[in-house]
């Protein structure tokens, strides 16, 4: 396993979103923790973080989104009075623990009644959301 220490350039969202979309796993700051990090829809990726992490398996994750329109795509929630609340709640250091109601894509997932979800009001932890999809 390779560590790279990175200086913040404008190049950086666009490596860093390279490495995950290959599988990578990193390390990186939000607005209230250092965290681990991989792309929610690579299986291997995120067995990985599981292992490095330790974590009770009954634990929710937190999943990374830029925008409130992806937490609905990803738990398959359809109720617009908890859009309007999310809206004016993010982006915000805080993390929202809402049911999945439909079977993910990914298995993992599905072993995961709630699902946590930070939309991060950092501004390179916003680019990195973006860059990475």
């Amino acid at each position: 396993m390779n560590t790279i220490k990175l200086k913040i350039t404008d190049e950086i969202p666009q490596n860093v979103a390279d490495c995950l979309k290959n599988g990578g796993v990193i390390a990186h700051a939000t607005e209230t923790v250092y965290g681990l990090a991989c792309r929610w829809d690579n299986e291997a990726a995120l067995e990985r973080v599981a292992i490095i992490k330790q974590r009770p398996p009954e634990q929710p994750y937190s999943l990374l989104v830029n925008d409130v329109a992806s937490i609905f795509q990803l738990t398959g929630l359809d109720n617009l009075q908890m859009h309007n609340f999310l809206e004016t709640l993010f982006p915000a250091p805080v993390t929202v623990l809402l049911p999945r109601i439909r079977d993910a894509k990914i298995a993992f997932w599905n072993d995961f009644p709630l699902l946590g979800f930070r939309l991060p009001d950092d501004p390179l932890c916003q680019k990195l959301v973006a860059a990475a999809g």
